[in-house]
């Protein structure tokens, strides 16, 4: 039988190591359009330096070709996916057409502006390049800012998990000489989390000194300036976006049901109940009997949990 993993982030690369090894399977393929798998949790400790992300940083190229494969030959392709052809159990990418016996989907997410305008003038946390970028300004406002009467100002727009931990390392760094300040949309700081932690975070933050603004939707960013949709302006010497992320648009290519964010619709096996051997994990998936935060803990957890699934099936098969 030959599974194919479309993408090699958290979820993809957690269902390799289940499927490896284990007879049922004849064949993986790995198919990702990046080379570099990078440990996104880790982005926000800015305190940190370049090698610190070089050490976070896979290559999945080394990877599937070192003693992660010993026990199974994995091919890996450095390829965009095209199109998925669910009745035909084809793929396509940007070199070839593979057949595939079980699929699972794993392309992961993008960052969502949620349509502002002005993304341009903002940082924001999703490569090592960005890691770098961020580092280089907070450093520099902050060697600046021992020279100033007043502190200057690091605006966070987004107070899910990447914009609360980052919050937290700026902070931590720079202490009294920089305002940071995180602004959200909704009412509690990561709201798609049980309502105590919420609280739990929003204490921790104002005891380091972060500003915590709710209820604040942007509508706009300029050069240093947030605008949001009730009138109120910022001015910021920096704007990072933490505000979140959106299913891989390649999604659509699927031809599989989309939620309304552009998620592959999924039940709790994980696999599309129009087609039961393709699975979808991580950001991109979306289980709507059981809704889950997209999150890189979550996606691991789908990808061994739809690997077992797959593994299940071909051993009642056989």
């Amino acid at each position: 039988m030959r599974v194919i993993i479309a993408g090699s982030g958290f979820g993809g690369l957690q269902a390799a190591l289940e499927l490896r090894g284990k007879k049922e399977v004849t064949e993986i393929i790995i198919i990702d359009s990046n080379q570099t798998m990078i440990y996104q949790p880790d982005l926000v400790y800015i305190n940190k330096g370049s090698n610190y992300i070089n050490k976070k940083s896979i290559n999945l190229k080394k990877l599937y070709k070192s003693g992660f494969s010993k026990k199974q030959s994995i091919k890996f392709y450095n390829e965009r996916v095209v199109e998925v052809r669910p009745r035909d159990n084809v793929l396509v990418t940007s070199n070839r057409k593979l057949d595939f016996d079980y699929l699972i989907l794993a392309f992961g997410s993008v960052n969502n502006y949620i349509g502002i305008i002005g993304s341009k003038y903002s940082l924001c946390l999703k490569t090592p390049s960005d890691y770098l970028k961020v580092k280089s300004e907070i450093d520099d406002l902050f060697l600046k800012a021992k020279h100033y009467s007043k502190p200057s100002k690091v605006v966070l727009v987004g107070g899910g998990v990447t914009g609360v931990e980052l919050a937290a390392e700026i902070k931590k760094k720079v202490g009294k000489y920089l305002d940071v300040i995180l602004t959200h949309h909704a009412n509690r700081l990561m709201n798609s989390f049980p309502y105590k932690v919420s609280v739990y975070v929003q204490k921790t933050l104002k005891k380091l000194g972060v500003e915590i603004m709710l209820g604040k939707l942007a509508k706009r960013f300029e050069k240093g300036v947030v605008v949001f949709n009730d009138g109120l302006t910022i001015d910021a010497s920096l704007i990072i976006w933490c505000g979140g992320v959106k299913p891989n648009p390649v999604n659509y290519e699927c031809a599989l049901r989309t939620n309304q964010h552009g998620a592959i619709m999924v039940n709790d096996y994980l696999y599309s109940p129009s087609k039961k051997n393709i699975y979808s994990v991580g950001d991109g998936a979306y289980q709507f009997q059981n809704p889950q935060p997209m999150t890189a803990q979550n996606a691991i957890h789908q990808g061994k949990h739809a690997a077992k699934n797959i593994l299940l099936i071909l051993g009642k098969k056989n």
